[in-house]
């Protein structure tokens, strides 16, 4: 009984000091390794300054083009003072609901507004796609946002002017589609 616990103790140390071993050769290996922010593997990561996301306020800018077909919308304007999305509340929805797109909103921040009449006179409505048919008190059904598309901003993303982190060729199509 004494011998196989010590054999054991033997084996489980010289297993870790193989172990060990290995992670010290392998974080030598990859120390001429570049990675794409152009410092080796093992340096401390620097973050970028603050990019600042593109376009005016919401309204005032034009759609901007899409480089694939069937490509979500992007955002085209800025969004400083919208709140996050929450179960509860989506300012997306003020401008861009089926009862407001076609409406002239004026959007309170905190003790601000902006008022919308610019450009597009409209916002984009709320694709068809993104709807639901529920039942409403007294018979009959009404189409509402799905709640599983409320969270706009999981395919609906602002843009923002960055240089590319890898070089690519590629030329997307330019699709001006509403």
């Amino acid at each position: 009984m004494i011998m196989k616990k010590t054999i054991t103790m033997v084996a489980m140390s010289l297993a870790a000091a193989l172990l060990f071993g290995a992670t010290q050769l392998h974080a030598q290996q990859l120390d001429g390794v570049k990675s794409m922010r152009g410092s080796g593997v093992a340096a401390d990561d620097k973050a970028d300054a603050l990019k600042l996301y593109g376009g005016a306020n919401p309204g005032q800018q034009r759609a901007l083009y899409r480089s694939i077909t069937d490509q979500p919308p992007m955002i085209s304007h800025a969004l400083p003072g919208f709140d996050k999305i929450t179960l509860t509340e989506n300012q997306c929805m003020i401008c861009h609901s089926v009862e407001n797109y076609e409406k002239r909103a004026t959007l309170k921040f905190g003790d601000s507004q902006i008022n919308l009449v610019d450009i597009r006179k409209k916002a984009s409505k709320v694709s068809d796609s993104h709807m639901t048919q529920v039942s409403v008190p007294g018979g009959g059904k009404k189409n509402v946002l799905d709640m599983a598309r409320w969270q706009c901003d999981s395919c609906h993303v602002p843009q923002v002017d960055a240089n590319p982190l890898v070089d690519t060729t590629f030329k997307g199509g330019r699709i001006a589609k509403q």
